[in-house]
């Protein structure tokens, strides 16, 4: 079994329409985990790697978020913007998304 902690952080919210209490978030999500399988020794030369070119190939968790009512396209589609995926030398690895 793996843990994965999980934090956000909230950017903005907007005022909510009162007659439709329809609002809009944007906020950060963090998670962290350990992958015993992503161990390194470099010698210390780096504090962590830069793999988020790699995330399609590394196990990630599955994130759902519930939404309740309409979930309303402003800008396209609503997808993650991928910020960070850091791999530490003991295998920890901290992904950073916005949403």
């Amino acid at each position: 079994m793996t843990t994965v902690n999980v934090s956000v952080l909230l950017l903005t919210i907007s005022s909510p329409d009162e007659s439709s209490l329809k609002y809009e978030v944007e906020f950060l999500l963090f998670q962290r985990w350990v992958d015993e399988r992503l161990r390194f020794d470099d010698d210390g030369n780096h504090t962590y790697l830069n793999a988020l070119m790699y995330r399609h190939q590394l196990w990630m968790p599955d994130t759902y978020f519930i939404l309740h009512g309409e979930f309303k396209e402003l800008k396209g589609p609503v997808d993650p913007v991928h910020m960070a995926l850091k791999i530490f030398a003991n295998g920890t690895v901290m992904y950073i998304t916005r949403y």
